[in-house]
């Protein structure tokens, strides 16, 4: 066991860690909203981890997503209605699910694991936070949960306009 000063410093170096990843989610370039630390450390305390091997789908068209995934390593390609045409891809530090788990609703499109190099040695590393969990932290904070709505709707036509 280690002593309460050393687990302080663990503790905090590995949400620093988890924050940093999540930087860009809580980023309004439009407005300049600041996100409540709140807000940010119970994000970080729900996320859970896991990886893709390369090609396998970390969200499937027509299936409920498992929550809002944050990109670690590597990469995620999403593909068109058709499950051929690579229409975006997301690496490190990205997210996807959020409009899926925000909404409750099936996936329009396919999110599988890639990585730059095509290297199907490789693993997308990525943490999640399931929907239920995601949705219940977002109601306490109208502000960011309004900001995360509207950004998922205009991420979701961005894609769609893609195809």
């Amino acid at each position: 066991m280690l002593p309460p000063r050393l687990q302080d410093q663990l503790v905090n170096t590995t949400l620093e860690k988890h924050i940093e990843l999540l930087r860009l989610f809580f980023i309004d370039f439009e407005s300049g909203l600041t996100t409540d630390k709140a807000l940010v450390r119970r994000l970080v305390t729900a996320l859970q981890f896991t990886s893709f091997s390369f090609g396998e789908h970390i969200i499937k068209k027509g299936s409920h997503a498992l929550g809002v995934v944050f990109i670690q390593t590597h990469g995620v390609t999403v593909l068109g209605c058709n499950q051929t045409v690579r229409l975006l891809d997301f690496y490190d530090g990205s997210w996807c699910g959020e409009f899926e788990s925000i909404f409750r609703q099936p996936a329009e499109r396919s999110f599988v694991a890639v990585n730059k190099h095509n290297n199907t040695n490789l693993s997308t590393m990525v943490y999640f936070c399931k929907p239920d969990n995601f949705v219940e932290i977002l109601s306490d904070f109208y502000d960011f949960d309004k900001f995360v709505r509207t950004r998922s709707i205009r991420r979701r036509a961005y894609i769609r306009y893609l195809e």
